[in-house]
């Protein structure tokens, strides 16, 4: 029979690059930096600190972190979506933060006996 171009290479049929392991296929998934992790779980720790006024300072300073990891990182990986994710959740968290923070002072000013029920949890009896 004679070759007339037609032949399948086998080696390359699904366009499949030769991994680390010294075979082709299954390539493990790439290590995502600690920055790039670090981003992600500050920017859930504001969201999650925004939600009582005794913790909305940590909120905004959770968020800001979000933040900053975020910016550390996107300067090499500008793709990668767990800083994206952090840079949402930083911003919403910093907001919802500032909204409850400041919602807590003009209450507090307003009748500072509201204080002694925020911090009715805290005491011992």
């Amino acid at each position: 029979m004679s070759d007339n171009g037609n032949r399948i290479d086998f080696n390359n049929l699904f366009n499949n690059q030769q991994n680390g392991y010294g075979g082709y296929g299954y390539q493990p998934p790439r290590r995502q930096p600690p920055q790039a992790i670090l981003s992600m779980i500050f920017g859930i720790a504001s969201l999650v600190m925004s939600t009582s006024f005794l913790s909305a300072a940590s909120g905004i300073a959770f968020g800001i972190m979000a933040l900053v990891m975020r910016k550390i990182y996107h300067k090499h990986n500008p793709r990668c979506g767990m800083t994206k994710a952090g840079l949402i959740c930083g911003i919403i968290g910093i907001v919802l933060s500032g909204i409850v923070f400041i919602s807590g002072i003009i209450l507090i000013s307003i009748d500072p006996s509201i204080m002694d029920s925020l911090l009715a949890g805290y005491y011992y009896y």
